[in-house]
């Protein structure tokens, strides 16, 4: 679990405090307070330009991961966090600090049913794979697959054979190769006499190289704009003080 990408507080702006005078020392608090929630948002907006340049064309989801705590006049902190709803299965961490990537769920569910006997680490799109714009396979495109491999299974199952044809020629028949067969493991798609490969299967865990430096990187970003935002800040709130 990661800490929150930026953390801000009074303490990085005592530097600014010996300059100032009673009446903007009274206006402090709000002026902190604006400054702080005007840089959180421009770190997250800077991680999502740090997202476009280090990922292949990340999804809406991705570059939406993170969400804004906002500073008040009593509480003086403002953090860039992640968003807890989809922390489960958030895999920027692994971006962040390199390592070795947790199975997802289509890999556990296909590990769990297909009993594969070479071992699966991990499962991914072959080139012949058809993909959206983001370079993943659609989740569409993914249920045929499965539904496919679901009619391999209870084929298999109630009569000990792999399924071997499914109504139509057109129609896509998704199967593992049995044992023993020349096909490389992985998942087969066959129309008619076509046979593709879109999925393979590696018996080595999904390893990353640490390369979306979020903490670090919003953390240097937030110091550089926060004098400016509360110079900003300052002005706005000393223009409507009561003198």
């Amino acid at each position: 679990m990661l800490t929150p990408a930026i953390k801000v507080t009074r303490a990085s702006m005592q530097q600014v405090l010996k300059n100032l005078n009673d009446l903007e020392r009274n206006q402090l608090p709000f002026a902190g307070s604006l400054a702080l929630n005007a840089t959180g948002k421009d770190v997250i907006e800077e991680n999502q330009r740090l997202m476009d340049k280090v990922f292949d064309r990340p999804t809406r989801w991705t570059r939406n991961a993170f969400w804004l705590r906002r500073s008040t006049k009593r509480n003086l902190i403002a953090s860039v966090e992640r968003k807890t709803a989809i922390s489960r299965r958030f895999y920027l961490e692994i971006q962040a600090e390199g390592g070795t990537r947790r199975k997802t769920g289509i890999e556990r569910l296909l590990i769990n049913k297909l009993s594969y006997p070479g071992g699966i680490e991990a499962i991914v799109p072959t080139r012949g794979q058809r993909r959206n714009r983001y370079g993943n396979v659609s989740p569409a495109a993914m249920n045929r697959i499965l539904a496919g491999l679901k009619v391999q299974l209870n084929n298999a199952q109630s009569s000990g054979k792999v399924a071997s044809s499914q109504a139509g020629a057109r129609r896509a028949r998704y199967f593992v190769p049995a044992p023993g067969s020349k096909l490389s493991p992985g998942v087969f798609e066959q129309r008619g006499t076509k046979l593709k490969k879109v999925l393979a299967f590696s018996q080595s865990r999904a390893r990353y190289t640490a390369r979306f430096p979020m903490q670090s990187h919003g953390q240097a970003y937030a110091k550089r704009v926060l004098p400016a935002h509360f110079r900003t800040a300052l002005n706005r709130a000393l223009s409507t003080a009561k003198r």
